[in-house]
C-alpha cells in the first residue's frame, strides 16, 4: 500500500465477518461509494479525516469551531454485519463544551423522532459520572440526516429544521440551551437552485451526502474546497476492496431487514384475516 494512501479497513476498526459465507461478493463496478451508506459515512468522517468533520459538522451548525473531539465516535462494525445493533453514527464535542450525534437514516420505519430523542438522551446522560453534579451537564445536539421527508413537516419549507423546547402559549421562551434537534431531509434539496445552494454550505454538504457524482457537487468542488477534498477521500474509500465489500455487506444487511420485516408483517396480515374468517364461519354456524 502506498505511503500516502489511508488504510480505511483498519482505521476505523473494520472488523470483516469470516464465516459468513459473503466474503467473496464481486466488484462488477467502481461507481463511487455512496456516502449515506452508514459504513462509508463513518470512514469518511473518520478521524483521520478531523479537518473534513470540522467543515462538515460547522455548516450544520452555522457557527466557527475551533476544536474537536472525536473520542466518543464510533468506527466499529462488528464481527457479524448483519447485527443491526452495530450503529454507525458520528459523535463529536466541540470546543470542549458542546456534544454533537450525526446519523443518517436511508429508511423511514415511522420511528425516527424517537430514535432521535434516545440518541439525544443516550448522548446527554453518558455526560454525568457517579456523583457528578447537573450543572456540569453540557449543550447536547442530536442531527438526523434523513433520506426521506417526515410527513409532520411536509408543509416545512426549508430542508432543514432546528428544535428546540419552547413555551407553548407565547413560542417565543426557550426552557433551555441544552436540548436540540436538527432535522436535515435530502429530499427538499431538490427545491432549492443552484444559486442559492452556492452560498449555503450545509446544502452543499448535503448535496455532497445525496449524490457525490452529481453535476452540481463537481460545480461546487471549483469552489469549496472542502467539498473538493470529501470526494477525494470518498474515491479513495471507493477504491478499497475491503471497504467496498463491507459497504456491500451492510447494504444488504438493511435489505435484508426491510425484507424481514415487510413478510412479517405480511403473515400477521394473512393470520388476521384466517382467523377473521374463522369467526365469521363459527358465527354463521351457530
Amino acid at each position: 500500500m502506498p505511503k500516502n494512501k489511508k488504510d480505511y479497513t483498519k482505521e476505523n476498526q473494520l472488523i470483516p465477518s469470516t464465516k459468513d459465507g459473503q466474503q467473496n461478493i464481486s466488484n462488477t463496478t467502481k461507481k463511487i461509494l455512496t456516502p449515506k451508506n452508514d459504513v462509508v459515512f463513518s470512514a469518511l468522517f473518520s478521524a483521520k479525516n478531523k479537518n473534513l468533520v470540522k467543515s462538515f459538522i460547522s455548516s450544520i451548525l452555522n457557527q466557527d469551531i475551533s476544536e474537536i473531539d472525536m473520542d466518543k465516535s464510533t468506527h466499529l462494525i462488528k464481527n457479524f454485519i448483519h447485527d443491526k445493533l452495530g450503529i454507525l453514527d458520528l459523535r463529536v464535542k466541540l470546543d470542549n463544551k458542546v456534544y454533537c450525534n450525526v446519523e443518517v437514516q436511508m429508511n423511514d420505519e415511522g420511528n425516527i423522532t424517537e430514535r432521535m430523542l434516545y440518541y439525544w438522551a443516550k448522548l446527554y446522560d453518558g455526560q454525568i459520572q457517579s456523583g457528578g453534579k447537573y450543572k456540569d451537564l453540557e449543550k447536547t445536539i442530536s442531527v438526523g440526516i434523513l433520506n426521506f421527508e417526515l410527513d409532520n413537516l411536509k408543509n416545512l419549507p426549508g430542508y432543514c429544521s432546528k428544535w428546540k423546547i419552547i413555551d407553548e402559549n407565547g413560542r417565543k421562551v426557550i426552557l433551555t440551551d441544552l436540548f436540540e434537534l436538527i432535522i436535515i431531509e435530502l429530499p427538499k434539496l431538490a427545491k432549492c437552485g443552484i444559486d442559492e445552494i452556492k452560498k449555503d454550505k450545509l446544502a452543499q454538504w448535503m448535496l455532497f451526502i445525496n449524490d457525490p457524482e452529481s453535476v452540481e457537487v463537481k460545480e461546487i468542488m471549483e469552489e469549496n474546497n472542502d467539498i473538493k477534498q470529501a470526494v477525494e477521500t470518498l474515491e479513495e474509500i471507493s477504491d478499497d476492496k475491503e471497504m467496498r465489500r463491507l459497504a456491500e455487506l451492510r447494504e444488504k444487511a438493511k435489505l435484508d431487514e426491510i425484507s424481514w420485516a415487510y413478510n412479517a408483517e405480511q403473515r400477521g396480515i394473512k393470520k388476521g384475516e384466517a382467523r377473521g374468517e374463522k369467526a365469521r364461519n363459527a358465527k354463521e354456524q351457530n
